[in-house]
């Protein structure tokens, strides 16, 4: 269900029947077994789909559970199995709320109050300037159609950019917002962005991505992939290694992908490999 590129709303009720048959299966057989995890993701499914919607938000779901980051969530953790940046993170909100619904804020506690200060949003947009390595300059001096005799090689770099109404990130500031599906002479591919950048006098609105793209399964192994058989799946299994940096213009983004890191030996494949599920190429139908 979660791999499927389209999601009819009659299905949810076939998985919900086929669930509980698999329960009292499990039941009956293995009922010495406590810890059930594939078990307790498949019986969330179809509420999760019905309450989120398309596939692609069931991905970024299944990609937060399995990887317990939804520790906020009251029914998912009791309070002493919280994680204590998400705690303290949720705590620092609250306080902001209390404050800022104090009469006179500013003349109460001041401007530069360093209480205030801590609940200020951060410039995750801040820049600063970089020069490209001469490949990726060359790489860009391919992409720009004009005279680049006088342009000299340097260029403000962000942490993030928003366009199509999502945020991306360079790998450093926010690891599942840089993970993207990209085309290139419409072949697709995935990576994460390693850099945003944009040239020093030039359009301040005119973005590129350096990229590294993350490497193909050996060729030996491609028939190891328990997705290749089915091409229609809208997963891949890659490596957990990157090629060499690539840079792109913002309109070769597609979207985000959806990522589970996989140890060695996971499917017979001795390196560490990626499951990355495309939140583009999702789609829902349903009422």
């Amino acid at each position: 269900m979660l791999l499927r590129t389209s999601i009819h709303e009659e299905d949810l009720d076939k998985i919900e029947s086929t669930t509980k048959i698999y329960c009292q299966t499990l039941r009956l057989g293995w009922s010495m077994i406590n810890s059930k995890p594939n078990l307790h993701l498949t019986q969330h499914l179809p509420k999760v789909i019905k309450e989120l919607g398309p596939p692609r938000s069931l991905a970024v779901w299944a990609y937060k559970r399995m990887n317990r980051t939804f520790g906020d969530i009251p029914w998912n953790n009791k309070p002493s199995e919280i994680s204590q940046t998400i705690l303290k993170r949720w705590i620092s909100k609250v306080q902001y709320q209390w404050i800022s619904k104090l009469p006179n804020l500013q003349q109460s506690v001041g401007r530069n109050n360093p209480l205030i200060a801590l609940h200020q949003p951060k410039n995750i947009s801040a820049s600063h300037k970089i020069q490209l390595h001469d490949a990726i300059f060359q790489q860009w001096k391919l992409l720009v159609s004009r005279d680049l005799r006088d342009v000299v090689n340097l260029f403000e770099c962000k942490k993030s950019i928003n366009f199509e109404k999502k945020r991306y990130c360079n790998v450093k500031s926010h690891v599942e917002d840089s993970i993207i599906e990209y085309s290139i002479n419409n072949v697709k591919s995935l990576g994460h962005i390693d850099n945003i950048v944009s040239l020093v006098g030039g359009d301040p609105n005119i973005w590129w991505l350096i990229i590294k793209p993350f490497k193909n399964l050996e060729n030996n192994e491609i028939e190891k992939d328990p997705f290749h058989p089915f091409p229609d799946l809208n997963c891949s299994i890659l490596l957990d290694q990157t090629e060499d940096a690539i840079i792109i213009n913002s309109q070769s983004v597609l979207g985000h992908a959806a990522c589970l890191k996989n140890p060695p030996g996971t499917f017979g494949i001795d390196q560490a490999t990626l499951c990355l599920v495309s939140l583009h190429s999702s789609q829902w139908i349903g009422d």
